[in-house]
């Protein structure tokens, strides 16, 4: 074992020699690690036991590989044979084959029994040994240790914020159907109308509002929209001044830039490469829309004009920096993230995603331990800038057995309503409630009925205890999960700025995607964009002309 982690320090030491020499040299090629490493390791083990018998590993723990009719060398080809399908033979089904070598009275492998091969023990300089075993057996504790400690403590506080698995006392649970206006059959928009033109306020007077009356505020956007990015831009000063907001969350950015978020937000002058670097952080490496990062360029000037005798405002990020990129090569094509035509040994990144798949198994989870670190328990008021899906307060995914709902899967949001409950406001901007894009849907056209009769004039207003409560439209994402699911169960209060299909798409910067992102992520930003990429520029390019042709109809 010893000498085997020697060898695959070595191989790793070599493939970053390799991955740093291309970037260093810029040449543009795609290097797949996974696969790079294991060749490496595969070229490297047969070749040095068909010449020497030994490993650079094996050597430095006394040991030699051998034919076990002579004890000559193995031929390059029995080395190949025993170095690769024979050892993934073995690595099958709980690695029985290694373990076999503690049950033989031979200390045999199941790879060396088929190979007819043998590991015995040299006799000299046993110094050696020890001093190499020492440094194998601690690098391996260190690095092996420190691996699963990251792994547990993600479990762990995953786990600790997780809801527990028992029916919540949701509303949807036990409300009667006949409290619930099917959208098919409302036949009048009178009594809608109405009650908008008397209660009723301006995106930027409801935002503003709501923030001031909760401790915290989830503002739930469709990502990508510039008409979205713009409000929150606008409102910025007045959430400091007026609603007294001192810090903002953002789904966008992984928490581990929060030290580099703070330095950008209080320096003397805006620092535009510390702000992209920032912004290159992002999970899915494919956040390249300004307006997202026009925010930290916002709250630099606001708090240039704060006086420092008084706090400033603050951007945290919320997510964890698991890799987008690795995860969608990984994940089934039939999922929401996965991409389809990935070479099959681009899947062995699945060995290297353990932390990455924890990391999105507790996604909700830990983004709401994020915000209940730097935000509810300074103290202090704050909003979260975060998909829609993870916004809902009163909703949460039914698990049902015999019509019984036996508990919910909640998301970022009922989490935090659940221990928090009134200190948890949520906005969500309009978004389309279809499932199949194609499809018209009934909600989105009634909404926007309504809206052009008010001459589609921007609207903030409160969706509990108003008459768009308890509409219901069975055919909608959310709703079909459970019969008595209607719109305050979806989101609390709603922004309609304008008609899904009036709103702009957000503006891909042409500097995002860096030279070394493109290398290392090369192939993902080609199955991405469906088509060859042969550089940097080219891969902006076509994400700047996707953006430009972006649309948000339902």
């Amino acid at each position: 074992m010893l000498a085997t982690w020697i060898d695959l320090l070595i191989i790793y030491g070599v493939l970053m020699f390799i991955k740093l020499s291309i970037y260093i040299f810029k040449i543009n090629v795609y290097l797949p690690e996974e696969f790079t490493f294991l060749l490496l390791f595969l070229l490297y083990s047969s070749f040095t036991i068909s010449v020497k018998g030994y490993t650079v590993g094996k050597w430095l723990m006394n040991l030699i590989v051998v034919n076990k009719r002579d004890y000559g060398r193995l031929s390059i080809i029995r080395s190949i044979f025993r170095e690769s399908l024979l050892k993934l033979f073995s690595g099958l089904f709980f690695f029985i084959g290694f373990l076999w070598i503690a049950f033989s009275k031979q200390k045999n492998s199941l790879h060396d029994w088929f190979a007819g091969s043998k590991v015995i023990r040299i006799t000299s300089n046993q110094k050696k040994v020890n001093i190499w075993g020492t440094i194998g057996i601690c690098s391996f504790a260190l690095l092996l240790g420190s691996y699963l400690y990251k792994v547990s403590n993600l479990v762990y506080t995953g786990k600790k914020m997780e809801l527990p698995k028992t029916s919540l006392n949701l509303p949807f649970v036990d409300r009667r159907q006949d409290e619930i206006n099917d959208i098919s059959k409302i036949s009048s928009d009178t009594l809608f109308v109405n009650w908008l033109n008397n209660n009723s306020q301006t995106p930027e007077e409801y935002a503003i509002q709501i923030a001031s009356s909760h401790k915290l505020t989830l503002f739930g956007e469709t990502h990508g929209v510039k008409d979205n990015l713009d409000l929150l831009n606008r409102i910025i000063p007045d959430l400091y001044y007026k609603a007294g907001i001192r810090c903002i969350g953002m789904e966008c950015i992984p928490a581990k830039m929060n030290r580099k978020i703070k330095k950008l937000i209080n320096g003397k002058t805006y620092d535009k490469e510390l702000a992209m670097l920032i912004a290159r952080s992002q999970p899915w490496k494919l956040w390249g829309m300004r307006e997202y990062w026009d925010v930290l360029e916002t709250v630099w000037k606001l708090n240039k004009n704060i006086p420092d005798s008084c706090p400033k405002m603050r951007i945290v990020g919320i997510d964890e920096d698991w890799n987008g990129p690795k995860i969608a090569l990984v994940l089934p094509s039939s999922s929401d993230d996965g991409l389809k035509n990935v070479p099959i040994w681009e899947r062995l990144k699945l060995f290297t995603s353990i932390d990455d798949i924890v990391k999105l198994a507790y996604r909700d989870e830990l983004m709401a331990r994020n915000v209940e670190k730097e935000i509810i328990e300074k103290g202090e008021k704050g909003i979260v800038w975060i998909g829609s899906a993870h916004t809902p307060l009163h909703y949460g995914y039914p698990i049902i057995n015999n019509n019984k709902i036996l508990f919910v899967k909640g998301r970022f949001g009922l989490i935090l309503n659940q221990k928090y409950n009134n200190d948890v406001g949520q906005i969500l901007l309009l978004q389309s409630f279809s499932e199949i894009e194609t499809r018209k849907q009934a909600l989105n056209t009634f909404l926007e009925l309504i809206m052009s009769v008010r001459d589609t004039m921007p609207v903030g207003f409160n969706i509990e205890k108003s008459p768009f409560g308890k509409l219901r439209d069975s055919t909608a994402r959310y709703f079909n999960k459970h019969k008595t699911i209607c719109l305050e169960d979806i989101c609390q209060g709603l922004i309609f700025l304008k008609p899904l299909d009036k709103l702009k798409p957000c503006t891909w910067d042409k500097e995002y995607i860096s030279r070394t992102m493109f290398l290392k992520y090369k192939l993902f930003y080609e199955l991405k964009s469906n088509q060859k990429l042969s550089n940097n520029k080219e891969c902006n390019e076509h994400f700047f002309q996707a953006s430009k042709e972006a649309g948000f109809t339902d």
